[in-house]
């Protein structure tokens, strides 16, 4: 009898189930169709709307401000352009909003962020921008990926303009031809991946010194010519590995006094216009960069109780290492082909630095 009555339940049960209806999809907005311009769609939108905006160029300045799980989808890559009136995008006050394959052009920034959470800025083209490609701030959980920024009067993606951001991510973005820097990192725990940034007036890649920038990542980036520096480290607890930055105004990596306790780890700088590597800060670690043809020094350490490891220097300008500081380890480094010393300790040979298993050819320490 106890099975006849579980079986007639679980019978029942399943035909209650198969009577439910399934899951609402979500609401979808055309425009042109249910409105004529973007912002009339966003609008008249709730959670969960999909705005579908087709090919064409739109003559307006988008503003999302209150909203939650909205979703900008351009169609065969609508245009807003602004005649450099004002922002493209601006996002305010929002939290789970995509914009995804549109294209921005004459705009003062291409897209705004302003404390929002969980945004995402994917397959956007930005170009002949008055101030900033993307521009997040107050924001966290900000993700900006295969997005293009051609020609930015100032920044390509300032991800982390004051006060900062948390927990954002810059990942496989392409950034040329902008007035100052590539991709600008401020705050704590974000990520920029394998990044291309060419043809910059300022630096190329940065840990915004005005902005506390802590335990962020710098992973696989790309630079070719950057005006100033190639990568730009301030801040604390900060990983730099595996980015490679050929052709610099001054330092291909630098490492400023304001970094403390960064790891710089298997990156590359070649020809860069001062020194290849550049460590000013206080207990970094440096361990298999390799640098080369630098105008100045391959690697240049002023700080104190920096961890030089394994590190790679050929035909630097002047000499391989030049070290100031006082309580740096050196360990398992090469140079050879400098045109000055391939080290020269200003300390001179009892002096307050640590040197074990190097290979420095021409030294004043004889070693």
């Amino acid at each position: 009898m106890n099975r006849r009555v579980a079986a007639s339940a679980c019978l029942c049960l399943l035909l209650l189930l198969a009577g439910l209806p399934g899951e609402a999809p979500p609401p979808v907005l055309q425009v042109p169709g249910d409105s004529d311009t973007i912002q009339g769609a966003v609008d008249l939108a709730g959670p969960g709307t999909i705005i579908q905006v087709r090919k064409g160029v739109y003559l307006e300045s988008v503003t999302i401000s209150g909203k939650t799980d909205l979703t900008l989808l351009g169609k065969g890559k609508p245009m807003i352009e602004t005649g450099g009136s004002a922002d493209g995008i601006t996002i305010t006050g929002s939290e789970g909003i995509v914009v995804q394959g549109f294209v921005l052009q004459g705009v003062v920034t291409g897209i705004t962020i302003v404390g929002s959470t969980d945004v995402t800025v994917s397959k956007c083209r930005i170009q002949s921008v008055e101030v900033d490609g993307v521009n997040a701030s107050a924001s966290s959980f900000v993700h900006v990926e295969r997005t293009t920024v051609v020609g930015a009067g100032e920044d390509g993606l300032d991800i982390g303009d004051l006060p900062g951001v948390t927990d954002c991510t810059a990942v496989k973005n392409k950034v040329s031809d902008v007035g100052n820097h590539g991709v600008l990192i401020g705050g704590d725990r974000n990520l920029a991946e394998k990044n291309k940034v060419s043809f910059t007036g300022g630096h190329g890649l940065e840990t915004r010194s005005t902005v506390l920038s802590n335990d962020n990542t710098f992973r696989g980036n790309r630079v070719k010519e950057a005006g100033i520096v190639g990568l730009l480290a301030n801040g604390n607890g900060n990983l730099f590995e595996d980015n490679k930055v050929s052709v610099s105004g001054e330092e291909g990596l630098l490492l400023t006094d304001s970094a403390v306790g960064n790891i710089f780890r298997n990156n590359r700088a070649s020809r860069a216009g001062a020194a290849g590597l550049g460590c000013h800060g206080t207990d970094n670690t440096v361990s298999g960069c390799k640098l080369s043809r630098s105008t100045g020094h391959g690697v240049e350490v002023t700080g104190d109780d920096n961890s030089i490891e394994q590190n790679k220097v050929a035909k630097a300008g002047s000499d391989g290492f030049h070290v100031e500081g006082s309580g740096n380890t050196f360990t398992g480094n090469k140079a050879k082909g400098s045109a000055d010393l391939d080290l020269e300790d200003t300390h001179g040979q009892v002096g307050p630095n640590t040197y074990t298993d190097n290979s420095f050819p021409e030294n004043n320490l004889g070693l």
